[in-house]
């Protein structure tokens, strides 16, 4: 599966004897690109990359692997010049509907003043958050997000009700 990434990869917080492994061969293989080695530009070469290679699947030229397009912090978008922007959104629109996936994090203060781009999305994770911004970016029945803890535990709509789940601690590694 190849995949691109804008995320950082982390000192902490995880396995490293299992995951090393895995982005070490990522990165040998080009499969993954951790954001402290993607520039600037080579982020915008590969956000039109991608919508190109969308596109491509759209008209039935090219159906091969799925794309995970991780994005940490999609407020990077909003400092991009109108066609990378174009590109992005165009991933968004056609991009699951011929495997081309976008996964993004976003800020909830971000994501209240994002409505252009969040709009996308309609699967959608909540972590704590005043219950106010749940109800505005939850897209489903209100959640008291307040009670959950910060970084570990999150929501997700699944068809009618919100399944709650949380990260492994460090200590369980």
């Amino acid at each position: 599966m190849q995949s691109f990434t804008g995320c950082k990869v982390p000192d902490h917080g995880f396995n490293s004897v299992i995951w090393n492994p895995v982005i070490e061969e990522g990165r040998r293989n080009g499969h993954w690109l951790p954001g402290d080695l993607v520039k600037r530009r080579e982020i915008r070469e590969w956000t039109v990359l991608i919508s190109e290679l969308a596109d491509k699947r759209l008209t039935n030229q090219e159906v091969d692997f799925a794309v995970l397009m991780f994005v940490d912090d999609l407020q990077f978008i909003t400092h991009e010049e109108t066609y990378i922007q174009q590109n992005f959104e165009r991933i968004c629109k056609i991009g699951p509907g011929v495997q081309v996936w976008p996964i993004v994090s976003l800020s909830t203060n971000a994501a209240l003043k994002m409505g252009r781009w969040i709009r996308h999305f309609r699967t959608r994770i909540l972590g704590h958050m005043p219950v106010e911004a749940a109800a505005r970016l939850g897209l489903h029945g209100e959640f008291d997000t307040e009670n959950l803890e910060t970084g570990t535990e999150f929501a997700l709509w699944i068809s009618n009700y919100w399944l709650l789940f949380g990260l492994p601690r460090e200590q369980y590694f």
